[in-house]
C-alpha cells in the first residue's frame, strides 16, 4: 500500500463528498475522495432539492443539468394527503386534504423573491451520478470508488 498525502481527504462518495469534491475542484484544491462501494448508492435515499441547495450547486455549474432531468417545478407545486394510492373502494383515493408547497401555487411569487434558483425534485438514488460525472471531470484522478480507507495520519 502506498502513502498518499494530499491538503484534503474525502471519505464517502455519497452526495455530501461529491458535492465536497466539486467546490474544492472550483478553488483548485488538491483533494482525494474515497468511496469503499465500487459505485454510487443503489437504494432509495432523499429527493428534494431546496433553494438553498441548488443555489450552490449553481454556482458551480451543476444545477442545470439537474432542472433538464429534475421534476419540472409545475409537478411539485402541491402535497396531496389521500386514503390511498390504488383501489376502488368505498374509501380508496379519496383526497383528505391538499396544501401548496415547495414554492408552487400561491407560494410561487415568494419563493421567487427569496432565490433565483426554484427548488426540484430528483431522487438521490439518480443524483449521486450525476454529482460523480461531475466530480470525476474536474479532478479525474481524484476520485476513487472501490476503495477503503483503513487508516490515516493527520500532521500539523
Amino acid at each position: 500500500m502506498s502513502d498518499i498525502t494530499v491538503p484534503v481527504l474525502i471519505v464517502g462518495g455519497g452526495g455530501c463528498g461529491l458535492t465536497t469534491s466539486i467546490l474544492l475542484s472550483e478553488h483548485g484544491i488538491d483533494h482525494h475522495l474515497v468511496e469503499r462501494h465500487t459505485s454510487t448508492s443503489h437504494l432509495p435515499k432523499a429527493h428534494y432539492l431546496n433553494q438553498r441547495t441548488m443555489e450552490v450547486l449553481r454556482q458551480v455549474g451543476v444545477a442545470d443539468s439537474i432542472y433538464e432531468v429534475g421534476t419540472p417545478p409545475k409537478n411539485m407545486g402541491k402535497t396531496r394527503w389521500v386514503t390511498s394510492l390504488g383501489g376502488d373502494g368505498e374509501l380508496d383515493g379519496r383526497t383528505l386534504y391538499t396544501l401548496e408547497s415547495f414554492g408552487g401555487g400561491r407560494l410561487e411569487s415568494a419563493y421567487a423573491v427569496d432565490s433565483p434558483c426554484p427548488s426540484t425534485n430528483y431522487p438521490q438514488i439518480r443524483l449521486e451520478p450525476l454529482l460523480r460525472e461531475h466530480a470525476e471531470k474536474r479532478a479525474p484522478d481524484s476520485i476513487h470508488f472501490g476503495r477503503e480507507l483503513v487508516s490515516f495520519e493527520q500532521d500539523e
